[in-house]
């Protein structure tokens, strides 16, 4: 195996014993699935995305020290080219676009396919369109941005249903051990009932049923900044080594399906999809090399959306 790179099994576990028996983090995880959802169900959409929005600048105004530790990951990332009230000012907007994530999934199941055609713009529909034209299917690699549960809904309504490969439960390190227990199997199933359309790496017919929606010339996604993976590799990342997942190009190498980067910013208010152009392989004689000679081109497009949108990416909130 070439330099630099290794292939690594995931930890899904982690010792829950390190966790306090109650964060603050639990507090707002039990107002937003009981008395925020509550309001979800009684009021408008547009009405619910204003208080929502209310609340999530309050927040925003009190999480000083949630502030700093992205201030911290964001100056470490871009080292000295990113001025310090620029640092200030990313920090600061991603805090509130983290909020209006949270918001937007409370609404989205409500939101018809008018209300997202007048928010929505996109940007190289014919570059995905030519992928699909070849008829083996089309991979979208993205990474976590806030806006893809929006993005991803607004294709499934205008004729482009999109297969989101996920992981089925991981332990958040910033909950308490009562609300790991008793409140993160209620958040999982509401954001289940928000993706619709998935397909859990733990599922052991989850490479089945990948190839079948590629089959069908359908659209999957990945996130390519994801750890839920049996196969991850390693490859410089913002300043750092990071691993990301490897397997969807063995998936790619089978079934010869187009590959096509995709983001999605902003929020259901105002989002925008991108799609770039498909990525042109470097062809090899075996899956080992075509991996490894691939995924460093495809992490350095996710970087490079990273550096142009920071402020919209949302693992800065998690210590990588």
């Amino acid at each position: 195996m070439p330099s630099g790179m290794r292939l690594r099994w995931t930890n899904a576990g982690g010792n829950m014993n390190s966790s306090p028996l109650f964060a603050t983090k639990d507090l707002l995880l039990l107002f937003y699935l009981f008395p925020f959802r509550i309001l979800a169900e009684m009021l408008p959409a547009k009405i619910l995305r204003r208080i929502g929005s209310l609340m999530v600048h309050l927040y925003g105004a009190l999480a000083v020290g949630k502030q700093r530790d992205i201030e911290e990951r964001l100056r470490l990332a871009f080292k000295d080219t990113v001025e310090g009230k620029e640092i200030e000012k990313l920090a600061k907007q991603y805090i509130l676009n983290a909020g209006l994530k949270d918001v937007d999934d409370m609404i989205l199941n409500r939101l018809t396919r008018e209300e997202l055609l007048q928010c929505s713009q996109m940007i190289g529909l014919e570059n995905l369109e030519r992928a699909l034209s070849f008829g083996k299917g089309v991979v979208l690699v993205s990474g976590h941005f806030f806006a893809n549960r929006v993005g991803k809904r607004f294709l499934s309504e205008i004729g482009f249903p999109v297969l989101s490969v996920r992981k089925s439960s991981s332990r958040h390190p910033a909950l308490g051990r009562l609300a790991t227990k008793h409140l993160k199997s209620r958040y999982v199933n509401f954001v289940n009932e928000v993706v619709r359309d998935y397909v859990f790496i733990e599922d052991k017919d989850c490479t089945l049923k990948i190839l079948a929606r590629l089959r069908g010339n359908g659209l999957v996604d990945i996130h390519v900044d994801g750890h839920s993976s049996y196969h991850l590799m390693e490859y410089p990342f913002l300043g750092r080594k990071r691993s990301f997942p490897s397997g969807f190009l063995r998936i790619v190498y089978l079934s010869g399906a187009a590959v096509v980067p995709m983001l999605c910013i902003g929020d259901s208010g105002s989002f925008t999809i991108f799609f770039e152009e498909m990525v042109q392989f470097i062809k090899t004689s075996d899956q080992e090399t075509f991996v490894s000679k691939n995924l460093p081109r495809i992490v350095e497009k996710l970087e490079y959306q990273v550096w142009e949108h920071a402020d919209q990416w949302e693992l800065w909130g998690i210590k990588l």
